[in-house]
């Protein structure tokens, strides 16, 4: 990513959402950008935060991003055919249900769906139902 050219002043990224160790991230700060410390003390991270940097968790992170990296493509594709299969799912139990930016491109692992005139008391039932469908054939794809 070339950061000068995005509008983004701040950035977070959690190791954990791409198998890297739980409790590791990153905090992109665009020059220029200032706000006070999280925690007072010490002189890490740019006086940001104070306290002992876990390198070992740094480094881990590190590998994770080069394997998610290496597998992204690949992974993508299984992982949108697999919310396409619940959408599917949840469609053909739920007729009444609608896929909000089917049409748009859009992440693989997200699913934003709604209902359309659902009373509220039936929502829960129908949705469990077209979950439980849906990880039965995911199940049978492993």
């Amino acid at each position: 990513l070339d950061m000068r050219a995005l509008p983004v002043d701040l950035l977070t990224i959690s190791a954990h959402k791409f198998h890297g160790p739980k409790g590791v991230g990153a905090l992109y700060v665009r020059r220029g950008m200032t706000f006070p410390p999280f925690i007072i003390g010490g002189h890490q991270e740019r006086n940001r935060r104070a306290g002992t940097e876990n390198v070992a968790g740094i480094i881990g992170m590190g590998k994770a991003a080069e394997i998610a990296l290496a597998h992204l493509a690949d992974d993508s594709e299984r992982i949108g055919k697999l919310r396409d299969r619940f959408e599917e799912s949840l469609l053909r139990s739920c007729p009444e249900t609608r896929v909000n930016g089917k049409q748009q491109s859009r992440l693989p692992n997200t699913s934003n769906c709604g209902p359309w005139g659902w009373r509220p008391s039936g929502f829960r039932g129908r949705f469990a139902s077209a979950w439980a469908g849906s990880i039965r054939k995911k199940r049978s794809m492993l």
